[in-house]
């Protein structure tokens, strides 16, 4: 490294920006890894089971054993577990390799046989540091996207203490490598094209290598794939295009291998059960996209919905943005159409599942982000308002876990001071005009900090008991 650029990283150190950006992406690292054995409550998926043994047994003994249920399979034996039952199967070809490699590396590596029901605190350790590996992605992916600070503060403080994106990060679940994934393909989206060869050189090879582990994550990989394809021809972009077919040829011919050489029958025969088990498009209200939930029960956490209006504003809002906005933010649509399509086409669940939608939060922070810095940038008055109003969901999750049933005594008096803020936020539409920016600015900068406190409060203070008294009131308006 020369003279200059020692310089230039001692001149960033002392900069307020970046410690403020450490200070975001450490506060979202340390609530990762609060009590990350606690909650999501254990058990609430057994699919953490599933792929901690597909995982440990494929090191153990070089054939992938799990639980399942399709039909097709031929059961080895019933493991009893706390009640619950687990149906081994083997060969378990429901999924790729790739991510049971992490948990199952844990279980193995520990001294703990295969076949041992894994403890939540042990194979949960790694994707706490997997989620601290994500939110540094989404980080340098703000930051090479050349967004206003705006932009980068919400999105960053969206991601990094949202209540649910915190939860859903910590459960052995998938989804949560594809989201590594997907910011690499993000990153390198954002990087320009120099002169350099070496540089060029490895970029391409990172490239193929990030589309080729897609399908080996997870089948619904491929659909990032494709919208990284998208992409590439959207943006005539011939090198990435190419580079990224062929990756996911790559992956798609090793993960066709990996299941021929066990029993490809069985994989296509239970791929083939997995997309019959439809419910159409009732899979938008029941999966992931419409119910607030977290995993099969609900929690009154709004982000998931807030995302996907801002995403459809954002859209609507296209044209007005810069050159480089509109190219970050058609990977984003892309990236969100394709997965939302493989979803409808292939999804279908009877219960509920709050991990399907961990691999949009990024996507979701991102234009949220967008949309608060296109309202701060045009003073608008009614987009401020809205967001008090669509806010309040998250600051009652506060109450609720720091008051219990005190809160319900308040809430009433709570909601009128809410509302009063709301019609202050309106009101600075009438506003003389020396008094209109710095009270709307005021108003956002209020909203940004009792929302993170709030958010901060509810990851802390989240209880197993409060939280099935909240679903019960959610679901059948009964207060505890």
């Amino acid at each position: 490294m020369t003279l200059l650029g020692i310089r230039a990283w001692r001149s960033k150190l002392r900069s307020p920006w970046t410690w403020l950006l450490l200070g975001l992406v450490g506060l979202g690292i340390l609530l990762r890894a609060w009590q990350y054995w606690y909650f999501p409550v254990a058990g609430e998926t057994q699919d953490e089971v599933a792929w901690t043994l597909l995982g440990s047994s494929l090191l153990q003994t070089g054939t992938p054993i799990s639980w399942s249920y399709f039909k097709g399979y031929q059961v080895m034996e019933v493991v009893v577990h706390q009640g619950a039952e687990f149906p081994l199967v083997k060969p378990a070809v429901d999924h790729p390799p790739l991510f049971a490699l992490l948990p199952g590396m844990i279980q193995t590596f520990t001294g703990h046989f295969w076949k041992e029901i894994p403890s939540i605190k042990l194979v949960r350790f790694p994707l706490v540091l997997l989620g601290a590996l994500n939110l540094s992605l989404f980080t340098v992916w703000l930051l090479k996207a050349k967004l206003k600070r705006v932009h980068v503060v919400t999105a960053l403080l969206i991601a990094a203490t949202a209540p649910s994106l915190v939860f859903l990060s910590r459960l052995v679940v998938s989804e949560n490598l594809l989201v590594t994934w997907l910011l690499l393909i993000l990153i390198l989206n954002t990087q320009e094209d120099d002169e350099n060869q070496t540089s060029r050189g490895w970029r391409r090879w990172l490239w193929i290598l990030v589309h080729a582990a897609l399908p080996l994550t997870k089948i619904s990989g491929i659909a990032i794939g494709l919208g990284s394809l998208a992409t590439a021809w959207y943006r005539k972009d011939k090198a990435r295009f190419w580079s990224a077919l062929d990756g996911l040829g790559v992956g798609v011919g090793l993960l066709m291998l990996y299941m021929a050489h066990y029993d490809f029958g069985l994989f296509w025969q239970v791929q083939t059960q997995q997309a019959q088990r439809d419910t159409g498009l009732l899979s938008l209200f029941s999966t992931w996209l419409w119910e607030p939930t977290l995993v099969r029960e609900v929690f009154a956490d709004i982000w998931n919905q807030v995302g996907l209006i801002a995403l459809l504003a954002v859209a609507w809002l296209l044209p007005n943005l810069k050159k480089d906005e509109q190219c970050s933010l058609m990977a984003v649509l892309f990236l969100f159409m394709a997965q939302l399509a493989f979803l409808l086409l292939s999804v279908g669940e009877h219960t509920i599942h709050g991990w399907y939608r961990i691999v949009f939060w990024p996507l979701w922070a991102y234009v949220i982000g967008q949309l608060v810095q296109y309202a701060w940038d045009k003073r608008n008055a009614v987009a401020l308002a809205v967001s008090w109003l669509l806010m309040a969901p998250q600051l009652r999750l506060a109450g609720m876990y720091l008051l219990g049933e005190q809160w319900y005594d308040w809430q009433g008096d709570v909601n009128k001071v809410w509302l009063g803020l709301t019609g202050l936020a309106l009101m600075t539409l009438f506003l003389f005009q020396r008094w209109q920016a710095r009270a709307q600015r005021g108003l956002w900068i209020a909203l940004g900090i009792l929302l993170v406190l709030g958010q901060v409060v509810t990851v802390l203070l989240i209880q197993h008991e409060r939280f099935w008294q909240d679903a019960l009131y959610l679901l059948q308006g009964i207060r505890p």
